[in-house]
């Protein structure tokens, strides 16, 4: 796949799009609105599933629209609706005494590419995103969890593609006939790496995900910002040392043997471990850890 046909490839944003979220009015009361949510959950029929299977998949729902006269005037998450269950006379509560009122929202219009939401959910640390027409009517909701898988591709598919022009820039240096067509094809080539690898690295650095990589030996070669401010450290207090010192002494096996199962056939393992932060306070991570081409 060319860098130039990428975008020709990549899913339509409205895809990601649910045009059936739940929808609530702010009169609701909590319980009723837990209620609805319940009813949303229950299990549903798997997408292009024959009509008499009885496969059936769970709906997740992270949050809810709170409208009124067909404009969306709140949203209603459900970690605050299940923290509100708790406290005492919540079954009393109204949805209008709970709702988040100052909303980020995207108009459909706008919705030019899945990064257009991924930028929204990085800058405000969100992770629903109601889609409204022109009238600032609701149409639909996205989240972030149904975009991550896909940015996730294209991150693996821009990997590639560096790995090729690579590849391309080593042949032309081997070269040694049609010098005015190798200087060319060599200048494009560098171009589309350089903003191959600074879209690539833009993504990686967006994410809240902690991500680093490293060589056998557990030195790091990249680490992201993410990863820094969790340590509260410095891309070059990590780089070229290895990560090991951050693990309990008790842990370290446990993911020495995880890491020696890695082979072709199986590139990829999670691990549980604790880590400790330079405060001295001892924490559990799960990591998902990828063999890959290191560039």
């Amino acid at each position: 796949m060319e860098l130039a046909n990428l975008s020709v490839n990549l899913r339509s944003p409205l895809e990601f799009v649910d045009r059936h979220p739940v929808t609530v009015s702010p009169s609701t009361s909590l319980p009723d609105a837990i209620a609805l949510i319940r009813l949303a959950m229950d299990a549903c029929p798997l997408p292009n599933s024959p009509a008499h299977s009885n496969e059936t998949v769970t709906a997740s729902i992270s949050c809810i629209l709170v409208v009124e006269e067909n404009q969306l005037v709140g949203l209603l998450r459900l970690a605050d609706l299940l923290n509100l269950a708790t406290t005492y006379g919540w079954q009393e509560m109204k949805v209008s005494g709970a709702m988040t009122r100052n909303l980020v929202v995207l108009k459909e219009s706008e919705f030019t590419d899945i990064f257009t939401a991924f930028k929204l959910f990085c800058q405000y640390s969100i992770d629903c995103l109601p889609i409204v027409d022109e009238r600032g009517q609701p149409v639909g909701l996205v989240t972030a969890e149904r975009i991550h898988p896909e940015i996730y591709s294209l991150v693996k598919m821009l990997q590639q593609e560096v790995v090729k022009l690579q590849q391309k820039q080593c042949e032309l240096l081997e070269s040694k006939s049609e010098i005015e067509k190798q200087v060319s094809d060599r200048q494009n080539a560098e171009n589309a790496l350089r903003e191959s690898e600074a879209r690539y690295r833009a993504i990686v650095q967006d994410q809240s995900e902690l991500i680093c990589r490293y060589l056998p030996d557990g030195k790091f070669t990249f680490v992201n910002q993410a990863y820094c401010r969790y340590f509260g450290v410095q891309p070059e207090d990590l780089l070229g040392n290895s990560f090991m010192p951050l693990i309990p002494e008790v842990d370290r096996e446990i993911f020495q043997e995880q890491y020696a199962s890695l082979s072709a056939e199986k590139p990829v393992f999670t691990c549980e471990h604790r880590v400790i932060l330079p405060s001295g306070e001892i924490r559990w991570q799960q990591w998902i850890d990828r063999r890959a081409i290191s560039f």
